[in-house]
């Protein structure tokens, strides 16, 4: 792949001067016919795109002029990951009338040239780097690495042969259905802290000493680590060929796992031996990550702490204590700023205690609220999926749960494990002990085992990753 340095001055002022609002480029060409309907349609149907997991911005890519290079029915949707996630996703293919587009070649777009990214992946699909000549990108793509996109330029009229434009292909089944598969590779550092919420993006400036995201394309100065995802029935399409295609457009970016503290600020009289401080490490889903590294930092220089990192337990929680500098001296009196981050990352919260030289009667730390069951490993399924075999479910790894309920599902589509029932998959009736046995009611279909578990507060469930197709 070329370095940045070869792109041509009018790609470099393209990327310079269409930032999108999701964080990557588009290279536009000045004379760009207006957008056509497209005469086929491929849209993401797992994992199922919604207003709890991703920002729909199908409005804003006319105004940000993405659009330009896709039929009218594009949907443009900026989505969270956590960093190293493994992600299946399943497409469906139709003609402009909705018809399905079996047994068709279709090819997931990865690291799409026309943006700019330092996301990297691997796959067990069959892929290909955008030039069939290179040497370099022939490795790679025995490998299955995808590496990360330096900027496609126009040499050649190849724009993706200068990028980490990755194609992988697959066929689809009877319904027009087809799926892939991406782990991404990138270490924790390079990823963005989690977002406050799902739907909100994180905001993003060039990578600079101080800025909290360091998210930006150290060479350029633009870019995030996030990656621009679609599908097509071309291997390496042009505009053309993206023009002549309805579709599903991904800007995913990749985070870190999220920590909240248990008490943001609290008021501790001088004569307190310590103070102890609690922090809970999350992934995007809400569930509690163990074994992670938090490590703790004194903003202000105002007491002691008594570990300089510790790691989160079962719950994904961890304590470090505070003790203040003496017990009576006027001097002391100050305000004690504990971060706690996780280790390598830019992710972190922060606890106040304010050391009261007059000792007044401390704010009570809250009581945390009662927890439903916590997910720490998800339920899964074994044995061979064939017609009077029988099926076993594992119900996965629980915090805080005292009773727990199992269902069989039969399902449309296959998929990775969820904390949801996705759509397209029916209970089977009956099906409610820990193994099953297959039917010719669920022949060609793919089997998820649903475990709910329960306590006092709540119940919470775990879907397993579903087994090959019933045959």
């Amino acid at each position: 792949m070329k370095p940045l340095a070869r792109i041509s001055k009018r790609s470099q002022a393209s990327i310079a001067a269409l930032a999108l609002v999701a964080g990557t480029v588009a290279l536009a060409p000045a004379q760009a016919a207006p957008p056509v309907n497209g005469a086929n349609i491929l849209r993401l149907v797992s994992p199922v795109l919604n207003n709890t997991n991703s920002l729909d911005l199908s409005f804003d890519a006319p105004m940000n002029g993405w659009d330009i290079y896709y039929g009218k029915g594009l949907k443009f949707f900026f989505l969270y990951q956590n960093v190293g996630a493994s992600m299946e996703m399943t497409w469906k293919a139709t003609d402009a009338a909705g018809n399905p587009l079996a047994s068709r070649t279709v090819y997931l777009i990865v690291n799409k040239y026309g943006s700019c990214s330092e996301t990297t992946f691997t796959t067990t699909n069959t892929m290909q780097y955008g030039n069939p000549s290179d040497s370099n990108q022939i490795a790679l793509s025995n490998n299955g690495v995808i590496s990360r996109d330096w900027c496609g330029d126009d040499a050649g009229g190849n724009p993706q042969w200068g990028s980490g434009e990755s194609s992988l292909r697959g066929t689809t089944n009877s319904q027009g259905l087809v799926t892939f598969n991406l782990k991404n590779t990138n270490n924790v550092y390079a990823a963005e802290p989690a977002p406050s919420s799902l739907t909100v993006k994180n905001p993003y400036a060039a990578r600079t000493g101080t800025n909290p995201f360091p998210c930006s394309d150290p060479t350029s100065g633009v870019g995030c680590l996030a990656t621009t995802i679609t599908a097509s029935l071309i291997a390496h399409p042009q505009t053309s060929d993206d023009r002549a295609e309805d579709k599903d457009l991904l800007n995913i970016h990749f985070v870190n796992n999220g920590v909240t503290n248990e008490v943001t600020t609290t008021t501790m009289p001088l004569s307190t031996v310590s103070k102890t401080l609690g922090f809970t490490v999350t992934n995007l889903q809400g569930q509690p990550q163990s074994g992670v590294t938090l490590d703790f930092s004194n903003i202000t220089g105002i007491g002691s702490i008594n570990n300089a990192s510790a790691t989160t337990d079962s719950d994904g929680y961890a304590t470090v204590s505070v003790s203040p500098d003496c017990a009576v001296s006027p001097d002391c009196a100050g305000q004690s700023k504990i971060k706690a981050t996780v280790s390598g990352t830019t992710s972190s919260a922060q606890s106040t205690i304010i050391w009261s030289n007059s000792a007044p009667t401390p704010t009570p730390t809250p009581t945390p609220t009662a927890a439903k069951p916590g997910l720490s490993k998800a339920a899964s399924v074994s044995g061979t999926a064939k017609v009077a075999k029988t099926l076993l479910g594992t119900k996965g790894t629980w915090s805080r749960a005292t009773s727990y309920g199992y269902k069989w599902y039969a399902c449309s589509a296959s998929g990775a494990a969820k904390t949801t029932v996705p759509s397209g998959c029916v209970a089977i009736s009956g099906a409610t002990k820990s193994s099953f046995k297959l039917t010719t009611k669920q022949k060609n279909k793919y089997i998820r085992y649903v475990v709910t578990a329960r306590n006092t507060t709540g119940s919470s469930i775990s879907v397993s990753k579903t087994s090959a197709k019933v045959s």
